[in-house]
């Protein structure tokens, strides 16, 4: 892999754009990613991967309160399923909206978004929210049944 120099504006994020096989990535954490999906190719884990195109999440072209999104990979497992995914290394803050606009557009097809070391960081698991008004109106509920 090949980083370009320093001479380079750097993203906001402070990442280099950085060659694999030929092919120039936003960032090394990018192109290292790219590397494991290559190997887990050879493996037989992933039948595919290619680059993420750029969709149109909400709006359409040249029009004021367009919103885009591109993610990295598209992949390809054994039993068919396919994936989205997004390597960051930090989460900006309109992600979620993207996220939500992402899962109505696309419903079949999942995003998720990878750390530097390829693990799942979103969507995190979800613990279910039970406030305390509605577990003791549950409480009372069956101390009045039992009645």
């Amino acid at each position: 892999m090949q980083s370009r120099g320093r001479r380079l504006s750097r993203n906001k994020y402070g990442a280099v754009r950085t060659e694999y096989r030929g092919e120039w990535y936003d960032s090394k954490m990018e192109a290292n990613y790219a590397a494991r999906l290559d190997l887990e190719k050879r493996a037989g884990k992933i039948l595919n991967w290619w680059r993420g195109e750029r969709v149109d999440l909400l709006g359409s072209p040249g029009r004021p309160g367009r919103v885009t999104y591109k993610p990295d990979f598209h992949v390809v497992y054994p039993d068919g399923q396919e994936v989205a995914i997004d390597v960051k290394g930090a989460v900006p803050r309109d992600f979620r909206i993207r996220v939500a606009l992402w899962e109505l557009k696309f419903p079949n097809l999942p995003l998720r978004v990878v750390d530097k070391d390829g693990n799942v960081c979103w969507p995190k698991k979800r613990r279910p929210v039970i406030s305390r008004a509605s577990s003791s109106l549950a409480a009372s509920t069956s101390k009045a049944s039992d009645s």
